[in-house]
């Protein structure tokens, strides 16, 4: 228990585990004791979780709460009430590690802090915020969830895109969206480089006007033909198509570093 002051008993009771463990169910039970015990309750989720409602705390089973919905940690030190004597926090994954501080700084104030939060992520990888708050918390309980296939305990988190694992939707959700920019440019630059070809055409493909032809095998042609005129064409031709490819992919690839140097 921590003292402060005139105050004494406040502390940091912590709920962790996987999806479907039950943590925001066992929040609410607490939650609904205080408020039983007439103790006023104060409850809190980031702006990030809006699986169901901005303004309640659902639980995967249907119970639920009101809730103040915050962007940062910092608001909760500015939105508690003077008589709150309970402050219950709902995914802490998805906050800023100043969590555990402002956890801290109302459990030395004398009031209880109630967090729940996923200790890992699907990685298997501590998760935000979570090794702070377990660090702090003088009640840790972590819960485990049941596995449907095989019944056992279960303890890590299953990513899911669309309600499928993300391992068959990773390459068009994930790795083609980070990409794309890569790729294009990629190919812009393969078909600038495809016009130009000549030899690897000439002795595979042949020189087929209309089918396997390039600008650099008609240009060859032209000259070969005396007519300097159209060679003088398809060369500028050539080098413009070039020119503009390699401006285009430059300016694709420098929009992509941009963003990345933002972020």
């Amino acid at each position: 228990m921590r003292e402060h002051g005139e105050k004494r008993g406040g502390r940091i009771e912590l709920i962790c585990g996987s999806m479907f463990s039950g943590k925001t169910e066992e929040l609410l039970r607490r939650v609904r004791r205080a408020e039983i015990a007439r103790q006023q309750v104060q409850v809190f989720k980031p702006k990030l979780d809006d699986r169901y409602d901005l303004t309640q705390v659902y639980s995967h089973d249907g119970l639920h709460c009101e809730a103040e919905t915050i962007e940062r940690a910092g608001e909760i030190l500015e939105r508690v009430r003077p008589d709150t004597t309970v402050v219950a926090i709902d995914e802490a994954q998805f906050m800023d590690r100043s969590v555990a501080d402002v956890a801290r700084i109302l459990a030395d104030r004398g009031l209880r802090v109630i967090v729940t939060g996923l200790d890992l992520d699907f990685r298997g990888e501590p998760f935000g915020p979570m090794p702070l708050l377990l660090a702090e918390a003088e009640l840790v309980d972590k819960l485990q969830a049941i596995c449907v296939r095989c019944g056992a305990p279960a303890s890590r988190t299953q990513r899911l895109i669309d309600g499928r694992p993300v391992e068959s939707t990773r390459f068009f959700r994930v790795s083609f969206p980070l990409a794309w920019r890569g790729i294009l440019a990629g190919t812009m630059l393969a078909f600038a480089r495809a016009t130009g070809e000549f030899g690897a055409t000439l002795m595979i493909a042949g020189n087929l006007p209309g089918k396997t032809q390039t600008l650099s095998l008609a240009v060859y042609d032209a000259v070969q033909a005396g007519n300097d005129r159209l060679a003088a064409v398809l060369v500028l031709i050539s080098s413009c198509v070039c020119i503009v490819v390699l401006v285009a992919s430059s300016t694709i690839l420098k929009t992509k570093y941009l963003k990345e140097v933002d972020r």
